[in-house]
């Protein structure tokens, strides 16, 4: 009923289109909520934009467990978006969640390394080192490989981010994991 009086409203923003299509997604509706991602790209005008609904497309996708088409919405996306890490990492989640380790890894050392472990000293340059440390870590956990996992850890620990987001994302992990690790970052 919410999603008819938003589409008798007419034109809104992209955010909107978005939150219908999660909403026509939850409802069932695949084919209306890809419709509505693309209602969404016809408002959009930067390249920033245009990824966050690619990653909506393949996140549909994945709420509904089609694995699958989920990984192909995001492949197509990279075509054009080749080096967009929100986009590397969504499908990445993707495959952590479908349990394909190898395909994980394969896109971890192999795309998203490469990019986001350049030696950028900035705030933005550590988040992003630390985000991938953390997605190592997690990808080692999956697979019960503990070790490794801590190893990860202590090197975003090591990064020292002051990043709010990044730092309760690494927070996050060591409460879950490695408690013991806690006052290395937090004191």
């Amino acid at each position: 009923e919410g999603i008819q009086i938003f589409e008798k409203l007419g034109k809104f923003s992209p955010a909107v289109w978005r939150c219908v299509a999660h909403a026509k997604c939850r409802l069932g509706d695949l084919p209306g909520a890809h419709e509505a991602l693309d209602s969404a790209l016809k408002l959009i005008e930067t390249d920033s934009e245009r990824v966050e609904i690619a990653i909506s497309h393949c996140l549909i996708e994945a709420e509904a467990e089609r694995w699958d088409e989920a990984l192909q919405w995001g492949e197509n996306a990279l075509v054009e978006f080749p080096v967009r890490l929100s986009l590397l990492r969504t499908l990445f989640a993707i495959m952590l969640v479908r349990r394909d380790f190898d395909g994980a890894t394969a896109m971890l050392e192999t795309r998203i390394k490469p990019v986001s472990l350049k030696p950028q000293f900035d705030a933005l340059g550590v988040a992003t080192r630390v985000k991938t440390h953390l997605l190592e870590a997690n990808l080692f956990l999956a697979k019960g490989s503990t070790q490794p996992a801590r190893r990860a850890v202590e090197a975003a620990i090591h990064l020292n981010p002051q990043d709010a987001q990044v730092r309760t994302f690494l927070g996050e992990i060591i409460v879950s994991h490695f408690p013991e690790l806690w006052s290395n970052v937090f004191v």
